[in-house]
């Protein structure tokens, strides 16, 4: 009787647990559903699941929407730190994770129990456990505020004028003619004077024979594109939050050049969005030398070392209208990281172009979502990277 109401007060808390989980994390959660069946074994003294088997049922239920949230949430980086912590995190999972039962049956022909339970995750938490495991926070405290200075800018573009070319089509052709004549010869007789003529003409057959050679070439150009510049408030707000939590001290690259001269934030706009035709990168490698340089002057380093600088690239691609009136905005992520403790900038963690789609009542929410979320996604796949190699 004693584990039978042991369980019943579990499942009683555990949907005021799975709420105030859902208020305090301010949306940095993650949704999990599971169902489990369980086979119950009949019974002489009774019928229907015991308090056992409902407890059996709920930790398997558990166990699967934890292994789904460690699916689900796993960068490539992160992947390496879940396999070399998983049974640290195993641990303290009920610490991240918290779930409800919404629905239970017993089908007593079959003999089994049915269990269905929703919750959530609590993606900051797993965070701040991690670094501890990772000894991140013990080192910034025996640093006494020492913590690597990372130096930050993103940029969002969208196109908004494209410039479509025809087609160019060159052609040639070439015709030969040969032409073949027969000759005819003909001899007369004429009996008046005796005399005879011997007459010889071209005939009057000719035959032509013609051969034609076409050849030619298609001249095809790339759509040319114009792009504008996006503003985002909640880019570098999301940005600023993962890094601080990571343990860097979060510095704009527009603070950097308030106090140390380099180039303007206007120079690298334009570079960004109205590349030069024979522009190899869309941030030119001259012009980033020289925004790293000036994040290396010595008066942007007195109180704070900065380590790392990051320049990421964020085009919105498309929008798309959906049958239930919101708005689908996709939008690839490239972002770079460098090593700038040294006299050479190395390459400390980089993102191809990734692509995430967000939605929103119309395109400029959907856009700031897809956007917000390709940055909080992205500088937590570069902290796991940069936290995978020791680097911070």
């Amino acid at each position: 009787m004693c584990l039978r109401r042991k369980i019943s007060w579990i499942l009683l808390l555990l949907p005021f647990m799975a709420s105030l989980a859902i208020a305090q994390n301010d949306g940095s959660v993650y949704s999990v559903r599971e169902s489990v069946s369980i086979n119950v074994s009949k019974s002489l003294f009774g019928s229907g699941p015991s308090a056992e088997v409902k407890s059996k049922a709920l930790e398997s239920a558990f166990e699967n929407a934890w292994t789904s949230y460690l699916r689900d949430t796993q960068t490539q980086a992160r992947a390496e730190l879940y396999l070399r912590f998983g049974s640290e995190l195993r641990k303290q999972a009920s610490q991240i994770c918290s779930i409800r039962v919404t629905s239970e049956n017993y089908d007593e022909k079959a003999s089994k129990y049915f269990i269905e339970v929703r919750g959530t995750c609590d993606i900051r938490k797993t965070e701040a456990i991690l670094k501890n495991l990772t000894g991140s926070t013990q080192q910034a405290k025996q640093n006494s505020g020492n913590k690597p200075g990372f130096v930050f800018v993103f940029l969002a573009r969208r196109a908004s004028d494209a410039t479509i070319f025809q087609d160019k089509t060159s052609k040639e052709r070439s015709v030969t003619v040969e032409t073949t004549g027969n000759e005819t010869s003909s001899d007369s007789s004429r009996n008046s004077g005796g005399g005879s003529t011997n007459r010889s003409n071209e005939g009057g057959s000719v035959t032509q024979t013609q051969r034609t050679e076409s050849k030619g070439t298609v001249q095809q150009r790339d759509t040319a594109y114009k792009y504008k510049v996006e503003m985002s408030d909640g880019v570098d707000n999301a940005v600023t939050g993962i890094l601080s939590n990571a343990g860097f001290e979060v510095v704009k690259y527009s603070d950097v050049i308030g106090t140390c001269p380099g180039p303007s934030l206007d120079e690298v706009v334009r570079n960004f969005s109205d590349p030069k035709p024979d522009q190899a990168e869309v941030i030119p490698a001259q012009l980033r030398s020289r925004m790293i340089a000036a994040a290396k002057k010595p008066e942007c380093n007195d109180d704070i070392k900065l380590s790392f600088f990051s320049v990421a690239l964020l085009d919105i691609l498309k929008s798309e209208n959906r049958p239930d009136g919101l708005v689908r905005v996709t939008v690839a992520l490239t972002m770079d990281v460098r090593d700038i403790r040294r006299s050479l900038a190395t390459s400390a963690a980089a993102i191809p172009s990734v692509q995430y789609q967000a939605l929103g009542k119309d395109r400029i929410e959907a856009a700031n979502n897809a956007l917000r979320m390709a940055a909080e996604r992205g500088t937590q796949e570069v902290a796991d990277m940069l936290r995978g190699r020791g680097l911070n």
